[in-house]
């Protein structure tokens, strides 16, 4: 043996990104990181949204490390989103028009209406654990020979699926600072594209 310390083995899985579709999901983890603001230049504050797939009958065919295909359910797989920490607000209540933050989108598909002002000064994070909302997700590559999963766009579910079990571990948000107004990228046109994508194919 070559030195005192035994070799350490880092288990982990790798994911193939999961078809593009549209999925009904459970908020499981709320957090809040810091990243770079690509329009601003700056680093700030986020909240990163942990999405469980609910979906019983949705699988993908996926290669394993010697190249065997076999059938996985997807219910379980996880999906990630970024929010930048705005809500913008019109006439006193929740707004998604013209140039809404993606923030607002995505409470407005999980509470189904617009929240009044008086709600959104009280709303944490936290308020969306366990809630369900339908995602429409797409395929993006790197460049690096890696595609990574988008969530595009958010809508309000027609009934409520199983839900998972709860995380166990406490989201670690903080809380959320006055709503403001937030230019964020448009949610609409992102769904277009895929939508027509899909029809080509």
């Amino acid at each position: 043996m070559v030195g005192s310390a035994p070799i350490k083995l880092n288990k982990g899985m790798i994911f193939d990104a999961v078809p593009e579709d549209k999925y009904q999901v459970q908020v499981t983890d709320v957090t809040a990181v810091v990243a770079l603001n690509t329009y601003k230049g700056v680093e700030e504050e986020k909240l990163k949204f942990e999405f469980t797939i609910l979906d019983e009958d949705k699988t993908m065919i996926s290669k394993d490390d010697f190249g065997k295909e076999a059938e996985s359910k997807l219910r379980g797989r996880k999906l990630w989103a970024r929010f930048s920490k705005n809500l913008s607000v019109a006439n006193g209540r929740l707004s998604v028009t013209g140039k809404a933050s993606n923030l607002s989108k995505l409470l407005m598909a999980i509470y189904g209406r617009p929240l009044e002002e008086p709600e959104l000064e009280v709303w944490e994070p936290e308020d969306t654990m366990g809630k369900q909302v339908c995602v429409m997700v797409n395929q993006t590559p790197d460049g690096k020979g890696n595609i990574w999963n988008n969530c595009v766009s958010f809508s309000p579910i027609k009934k409520e699926m199983t839900p998972v079990e709860k995380n166990a571990k406490e989201s670690s948000t903080k809380k959320s600072t006055p709503a403001v107004a937030d230019n964020g990228e448009d949610f609409e046109q992102e769904m277009d594209k895929v939508a027509a994508k899909r029809a080509k194919s």
